[in-house]
């Protein structure tokens, strides 16, 4: 008995221990927003205070302190995220995670990301590198000066982080324009379908975009005669998901009360936490900025100052093609180009892996670019005996300095001035909006977009024809922009922004028109204030029901059970709020429609296509009934049939799933949206304790843009995608703006600042953003 009490005490004594060194871990190392601390790379001191929600708001006497202490403040409240992204753009995550990270780590060797990063500093203004090197002494200054532990994601995984480096910073503009980038994707299975498919067929898959004619479909299957697309679009993943983009609009003091523009923006990216925005403000004798920045990068992306406001939203300009290559030599060594041959160069490294093997990586180029089809086993399978395919990209040179804009925009004083800050703004290319207290309102769309010789940029090019080539770049002063509009307005929700008559190409292929025009119908009428704006940017309608139902409710139904939905559809008003169920009738019906309209013509090409196209769906059911004829069978099928069968479908899918009808066929329940910790969310049910979750409404098409990717198992539509970040900027009272991310400043679980925005987001609301009266945290940083 005594064996078992010693054994029973030493148990719960090794489970209390063991408890309290967690929680010493865990609370210990809980930033401290309070206090006096002497820190080296100052020129004088810094006042950090913090609001009820930890926004910072720095007071320094200069420029390059101000930066220096958002560095800080990123890094005391964002250090793991700052360390994941920077080993992601160094292709260094095996380091950390093992043979998971080697895919990545691969792709991001190809690409050079860091290299060319490092190589840009060289190009920036030397003001503004100066502000970059002031940043990056920031964030190691709190390495360096901390006196609390390292946050618990860095103990999970035993790892300390390496000094910052100004190169660093740099490379997250490239990541931004990675994850905004899809075309190669697109390419991709444009390419695949023109490969398998008869043109006739091919052309109707993409009814509102410009297709090739059979000429250039034979010439392209020449060009991949006996490549494996299959092989390189299972490596690169799928297309973004529906709806990566987002919404912005600015109206005139003619259409406000005070007589001053009003302002509204909400980014759309994939929704993790910590999120992707950090909240911040920044006073000097030189600047006043309040707004959003991207943890890692010495800017203000978006938000005001005392003159201007500034919003963006992805143009979606086609700045990507893959080229197909001729190899030439033995090794090979060089390409076939239009002028004769180019040599291929070579870059070696080692990928550190933990847990696994060290592997050499050698990263070729041709003068194309990075030849993608080297990630594959067999090169030679994909790209065809003595061939390769190159990635082209406006984001792979070295030049490439869109840090130079963002740190000249909050000194624009006027449109003039602004303009010419844009002017280095080269990737990602954005809409971005322009309002000023001088009553102003306009729009850039400013990036580097290539000058194609031939071609739209939507299938591979050959490498050795001219014709393939780019000729520069779409001067600065050409591209789109609008300046005091008769309107009074201006908006964008990544539709098309130039009509056929503007002389250069962007893309062929925008967003649907549905979240813009639910826009404009609004702005039309007035006058508007931050709180209309506020809801309008909460506007939960589906604009996708509201374009198909009419047509699938003519639809005769096939029982009584159909007939009762049929009848509360007609009656819906299209709003997809957190309770409705006519949402989750819709998008069930919308995911079913696919299988008896197109399944049946793309046979094994179905998924390659994909389930959700509801453009093409529209295009159909109002100007290509045939596609509902099923071709199996000697009947000819009707597009209200096939519609009345996909009910059906979905009818049965939803007590199948969900039971009878009841709580859980809200759209709510089926419609959450998921904010997980990058780290901790792999941990399963504890790490479902770093987990904020709340269902949403809206859809893809919704002005709330909150896009799903459909699931076989409850929630059937969970959301992955929506406004990381909104801003309403009322220029006649700038310390009324509103703010608001949907998590938290703090990217530690444990804090209390981890989720608090969530309640404001989901209310549609924010932060007014001007430092506090009182502070309910303040942090003092001393010179050394």
């Amino acid at each position: 008995m005594r064996l078992i009490r010693w054994v029973g005490l030493g148990a719960l004594t090794l489970i209390v221990g063991s408890g309290l060194v967690v929680a010493a871990i865990v609370f210990g190392s809980l930033p401290n927003h309070r206090g006096e601390l002497t820190v080296s790379g100052l020129t004088a001191p810094v006042v950090v205070r913090r609001d009820s929600y930890a926004v910072p708001y720095i007071e320094a006497a200069n420029e390059a302190d101000g930066y220096f202490a958002l560095g800080f403040v990123h890094a005391q409240d964002r250090l793991w995220q700052l360390e994941l992204r920077r080993r992601l753009a160094q292709g260094r995550l095996a380091e950390l995670i093992g043979s998971w990270g080697l895919p990545s780590d691969r792709f991001m060797r190809l690409l050079r990301f860091h290299e060319l990063a490092a190589a840009s500093l060289d190009h920036m203004r030397p003001e503004h590198r100066r502000l970059v090197s002031a940043y990056t002494a920031g964030i190691n200054a709190f390495l360096t000066s901390r006196r609390r532990l390292l946050p618990p994601a860095f103990w999970l995984l035993w790892h300390r982080p390496e000094p910052w480096q100004d190169a660093d910073s740099v490379v997250f503009v490239k990541l931004m324009a990675l994850d905004l980038a899809g075309n190669w994707q697109r390419e991709l299975l444009r390419a695949r379908l023109a490969g398998e498919l008869p043109g006739a067929v091919y052309r109707q898959l993409f009814p509102y975009e410009p297709t090739p004619d059979d000429a250039t479909l034979e010439q392209l299957a020449r060009t991949l005669e006996d490549v494996d697309l299959d092989a390189l679009a299972a490596l690169i993943g799928p297309p973004a998901p529906p709806g990566h983009g987002s919404n912005a609009w600015v109206v005139d003091g003619s259409r406000t009360p005070g007589g001053r523009p009003l302002l509204a923006n909400d980014p759309h990216l994939g929704f993790t936490n910590p999120g992707t925005w950090y909240l911040a403000g920044l006073e000097t004798p030189e600047l006043e900025v309040v707004g959003a920045t991207l943890p890692g990068l010495p800017v203000f992306v978006l938000g005001r100052t005392d003159r201007i406001a500034w919003g963006m939203t992805n143009t979606g300009s086609d700045v990507q093609d893959l080229v197909v290559e001729e190899l030439l030599g033995a090794g090979p060594t060089a390409t076939r180009t239009p002028g004769g041959s180019a040599p291929i160069t070579g870059h070696q490294s080692i990928i550190r892996c933990r847990f696994c093997p060290d592997e050499p990586f050698e990263a070729r180029w041709s003068v194309n670019g990075p030849l993608v089809s080297d990630l594959v086993a067999s090169a030679e399978a994909l790209s065809g005996p003595g061939r390769a395919m190159a990635l082209r990209w406006a984001v792979l040179r070295a030049d490439d300095v869109p840090l130079d804009a963002g740190f000249a925009i909050p000194h624009a004083r006027d449109w003039a001035s602004f303009n010419e800050a844009l002017r280095p703004f080269t990737n990602p290319q954005q809409n971005v909006f322009y309002a000023s207290v001088d009553g102003d309102i306009g729009l850039v769309a400013a990036g580097a977009v290539p000058i194609r010789r031939q071609g739209d940029g939507t299938l591979p090019v050959r490498g050795w024809e001219r014709s393939g080539g780019w000729d520069g770049f779409i001067p600065f002063g050409e591209l789109p922009r609008r300046v005091a509009p008769i309107e009074g307005f201006l908006a964008n929700a990544n539709n098309a922004l130039v009509t056929d008559d503007y002389p250069y190409l962007l893309t062929r292929r925008w967003d649907a028109p549905w979240r813009f025009q639910r826009i404009v119908d609004r702005l039309t009428l007035g006058p508007h204030d931050i709180a209309g704006f506020q809801a309008l940017q909460t506007d939960v309608r589906s604009g996708v029901a509201a374009a198909l139902l009419p047509a699938l409710l003519t639809a005769a139904p096939l029982d009584a059970r159909a007939e009762a939905w049929r009848e509360r559809l007609a009656r819906w008003d299209y709003q997809a709020t957190v309770s409705s169920q006519e949402m989750t009738v819709f998008a069930t019906w919308l995911d079913a429609l696919p299988e008896f309209i197109y399944a049946d013509e793309l046979g094994a090409d179905f998924e390659t296509y994909g389930r959700y196209r509801p453009q093409f769906i529209e295009y159909v059911l109002k100007r290509a009934p045939s596609w509902c004829d099923d071709v199996a069978t000697a009947a000819v099928e009707t597009c209200t049939l096939a519609s009345a069968r996909a009910l059906e479908t979905a009818l049965d899918r939803l007590e199948r799933s969900l039971g009878p009808k009841g709580v859980d066929w809200q759209w709510g329940s089926q419609h959450p949206a998921v904010f997980s910790h990058d780290l901790f969310g792999l941990l399963g049910p504890f790490g479902r304790l770093s987990e904020l979750g709340f269902p949403v409404g809206g859809d893809d098409t919704s002005v709330a843009a909150t896009s799903y990717v459909a699931s076989a198992e409850p929630p059937l539509f969970p959301a992955v995608h929506g406004a990381g970040y909104r801003q309403v900027i009322d220029l006649t009272a700038p310390a009324t703006s509103q703010f608001v991310t949907p998590t938290g400043q703090v990217g530690h679980p444990a804090s209390r600042h981890y989720r608090d925005l969530a309640v404001l987001w989901q209310a549609g609301r924010g932060v007014p953003m001007a430092p506090p009266a009182t502070a309910t945290a303040a942090l003092r940083l001393q010179t050394r």
